[in-house]
């Protein structure tokens, strides 16, 4: 089995063990359910954040997702959680279509994601959903845009 269909066979498993409707995973994660489609059948792997929204969305670990471990259940290390001596600075944390301040903005949602409060950190998971969706929005308008213009 390669590794796109140990992802997908995996990713299959996180989903019937969730008992969630494939739509509202994709969603809740800011996907299509074209796009999560494609996962399921190794047509495409997810990006990273994907991956790491998809893990947190189905409660299991990334490693499980990558075939890293037979582990389902997520620990905060291995969802790359983990307190460590890394410093986020608005310059480190690259995300296009963001203004100085929406950058700033990230970095304090990340420190406050990293206190570890389950409660703060679910709303600041979703905060973050909502932010991604806007740049999602963003680009395809930029895309759009361009198109229009050739």
């Amino acid at each position: 089995m390669s590794a796109i269909q140990g992802f997908s066979a995996r990713l299959a498993m996180a989903i019937a063990r969730s008992g969630k409707k494939k739509g509202v995973i994709a969603k809740s994660v800011g996907l299509t359910p074209l796009s999560l489609s494609r996962y399921l059948k190794g047509d495409r792997v997810p990006h990273k954040t994907v991956l790491v929204a998809l893990a947190g969305e189905l409660d299991v670990s990334v490693d499980y997702l990558l075939g890293n471990t037979q582990e389902m259940t997520p620990t905060a290390e291995s969802n790359g959680m983990q307190e460590s001596s890394a410093c986020y600075t608005p310059d480190a944390v690259a995300l296009t279509g963001l203004d100085a301040d929406d950058r700033q903005t990230v970095v304090r949602l990340l420190d406050a994601l990293r206190s570890g409060e389950e409660d703060v950190r679910r709303h600041l998971i979703g905060q973050l959903k909502i932010i991604e969706q806007a740049l999602e929005s963003r680009r395809q308008q930029s895309r759009k845009e361009r198109r229009d213009a050739s």
